[in-house]
């Protein structure tokens, strides 16, 4: 009997603590307040790490960002604003993380704009003083699959730029990625 229950407990355990850390917090979606800030609180630690002051939650950007989301395609809206879209992560502070976790492969010697890092270098921007984000819950009805990756489990974008999962868009004030402003608004981290 003992034999038995010691699996039973191993699988039970598992369930309980390991499970529920692999979702993330996809109830910080459903709150506007809980998705604020942990955008907000997720963005000013990176800052923090890259010597840029927090950025203050903007309500006129965020209803751009939503207006934009709402149409579930996955791609940029065009405003003249800095930008950063994201699909199919658990909850918003992975999202910033994606974003920041750009940074490995940013080369601070250099600087510049790279398609790679453009969400991190746009996320730390030292000149930006704003953001406004928003998320709209667009479903698997793209045809999206699920995918695992390193970073946990997103969602590959579906054929024509279709958003899947959550969408969250997210827009800056003053713009960052300024052609010639790299080495004095994207900071290595410490």
């Amino acid at each position: 009997m003992a034999n038995l229950l010691t699996p039973l407990l191993l699988c039970y355990l598992t369930a309980i603590f390991f499970i529920p850390a692999l979702a993330g917090n996809p109830a910080a979606y459903k709150s506007d307040s809980d998705f604020r800030d942990a955008i907000l609180s997720t963005t000013n630690k990176y800052r923090a790490e890259h010597k840029a002051p927090p950025l203050k939650w903007d309500q006129a950007l965020a209803d751009a960002s939503l207006k934009h989301a709402k149409k579930c395609i996955f791609e940029h809206s065009g405003n003249p604003g800095g930008e950063n879209i994201a699909a199919g992560f658990p909850d918003p502070s992975s999202v910033v993380q994606s974003w920041g976790n750009e940074r490995d492969k940013f080369d601070f010697a250099n600087g510049g704009f790279s398609e790679e890092t453009g969400h991190f270098t746009q996320l730390v921007w030292k000149a930006t003083k704003a953001v406004g984000c928003a998320r709209v819950d667009c479903g698997r009805k793209n045809g999206a699959r699920r995918m695992r990756g390193r970073r946990g489990v997103a969602v590959a974008q579906a054929k024509g730029g279709k958003a899947d999962g959550w969408y969250v868009v997210c827009e800056y004030s003053p713009a960052g990625n300024v052609k010639g402003g790299y080495r004095e608004n994207v900071q290595k981290k410490g």
